[in-house]
C-alpha cells in the first residue's frame, strides 16, 4: 500500500512537470515569435530609412553634378583677369625700360665728349711738355757754355721737371681712355655693337707716336725752335685725337 502511494505521488509530480515544461516551452515559443516580429520589422524600418537615405544621397549628388561647371568656365575669367591687370604692368615697364635706357645713352655720350675735350687738351699739353724738355736741355748746355753757374742749375732743374710733367700727363692720358673706353663698351651694349667703333679702338691702341727731337743750343732762337717742335708733336699726336674724335662723333649718332 505505502508503495502504491509512493508511486502516484511520483506520478503526478511527473505530469505537473511535464505540464509546466510545455507551458514554459511555449511562453518561450511565443516570446521568440514576438522577437523575431519585432527583428523584422526593425529590420525592414532599417532597411527603408537606409534606402531613402541613399536615395537622397544619389539625388543630391546628382543635382550637384548638373549644377556643376566646367573647370574653364571658371578659369576663363580668372585668367582674363588676370591678363588685364598684368598688361598694363608690363607696359608701364617697357616704357621705363625705354626710358632708362635712352636717360643712360645721353649720360654716356655727355661723358664720351668731356672726356674727348680732356683727351686733346692732356695730347696738347704732353706735346708742350716733351718740346720744353730738350728746349731747358739747349738752354742749360747754352748756359753752361758761357760759366753761368746759376743760370746753368735753373735750366737743368727747368729740363727735369718737364721730364716728370711729361710722366705725369702720360698717366692722365692713360687714366682719361680707360675710362673713355669704359663708357665706349658700356654703350655698345646698349646699342648694337659697331665693328667700326671696334677698329678705332684698335687704330688709337696700334699707332706709334714720333719721338720728340732735340734742339741744337746753338741756334740763335731757341724758342723758336722750341714753338716748331712742340706744333709738329701736336700734329703727329692727331694718330691718337682722330681715332677718338670719329668714335665720339659715331656714338653721338646713335
Amino acid at each position: 500500500m505505502k508503495n502504491q502511494v509512493y508511486i502516484l505521488i511520483f506520478s503526478l509530480f511527473f505530469c505537473f512537470s511535464t505540464f509546466g515544461q510545455t507551458d514554459t516551452l511555449k511562453v518561450e515559443k511565443e516570446k521568440i515569435s514576438k522577437i523575431e516580429e519585432k527583428l523584422t520589422i526593425d529590420n525592414s524600418s532599417q532597411i527603408e530609412i537606409t534606402n531613402k537615405s541613399f536615395d537622397k544621397l544619389v539625388k543630391k549628388l546628382t543635382e550637384e553634378k548638373k549644377e556643376e561647371k566646367p573647370i574653364w568656365d571658371t578659369l576663363i575669367p580668372l585668367l582674363i583677369g588676370a591678363l588685364l591687370a598684368l598688361i598694363p604692368q608690363i607696359i608701364f615697364w617697357f616704357l621705363n625700360k625705354v626710358k632708362e635706357k635712352s636717360k643712360q645713352k645721353l649720360e654716356i655720350q655727355a661723358n664720351l665728349n668731356r672726356l674727348e675735350h680732356l683727351l686733346c687738351d692732356h695730347y696738347r699739353e704732353l706735346a708742350m711738355h716733351k718740346a720744353h724738355k730738350p728746349y731747358w736741355y739747349a738752354q742749360f748746355e747754352r748756359s753752361e757754355r758761357e760759366d753761368n753757374e746759376e743760370e746753368t742749375k735753373k735750366f737743368y732743374a727747368f729740363h727735369i721737371e718737364s721730364g716728370n710733367k711729361v710722366r705725369a700727363t702720360e698717366i692722365k692720358i692713360s687714366n682719361t681712355f680707360s675710362e673713355f673706353y669704359g663708357l665706349v663698351i658700356k654703350f655698345q651694349h646698349l646699342t648694337d655693337f659697331d665693328d667700326k667703333i671696334k677698329g678705332l679702338i684698335n687704330e688709337y691702341y696700334e699707332f706709334q707716336p714720333t719721338k720728340p727731337n732735340s734742339i741744337d743750343s746753338t741756334r740763335d732762337d731757341l724758342p723758336k725752335e722750341e714753338n716748331i717742335e712742340e706744333k709738329r708733336l701736336r700734329e703727329n699726336y692727331v694718330g691718337f685725337t682722330n681715332p677718338v674724335k670719329e668714335i665720339v662723333e659715331l656714338i653721338n649718332k646713335k
